[in-house]
């Protein structure tokens, strides 16, 4: 494996990993499986964060990267969330240059897959 370096601000792309990870283990079942895939992929480093949780309705699906929106709206899932984390990792996807996107998961249960791509120096991809 040979390393990448993606140019950046480092503390929102750590804060925009560790609130994919956040939301995931949040959303998972005890004891659910979260699969992490971090890879280049034509040009961009791609980042896959997916969970074992209910999942998103396909109703919602346009709604889940807006500030303030949450699903579920449980007792069980508040945990003092605002509903802001999707909408900042977003913004600071885009501020990078890149895409985020809820995609179908590729597992056979319900769930959720959060699919970053952030663009890699030209250096790196040729």
């Amino acid at each position: 494996l040979s390393p990448l370096m993606l140019p950046g601000w480092e503390t929102p792309l750590h804060d925009m990993m560790l609130e994919l990870l956040d939301n995931a283990i949040d959303h998972s079942p005890t004891h659910g499986e979260i699969r992490i895939l971090l890879q280049a992929d034509d040009g961009h480093l791609l980042l896959e964060v997916e969970d074992q949780g209910p999942g998103i309705p396909y109703q919602h699906r346009n709604w889940v990267f807006q500030p303030f929106f949450r699903y579920p709206l449980t007792a069980d899932s508040d945990r003092n969330r605002h509903g802001i984390g999707l909408a900042m990792v977003k913004h600071h996807a885009h501020c990078h240059g890149g895409t985020v996107e809820l995609v179908d998961s590729k597992r056979e249960t319900p769930g959720t897959l959060i699919r970053v791509r952030l663009p890699l120096p030209s250096e790196m991809t040729a």
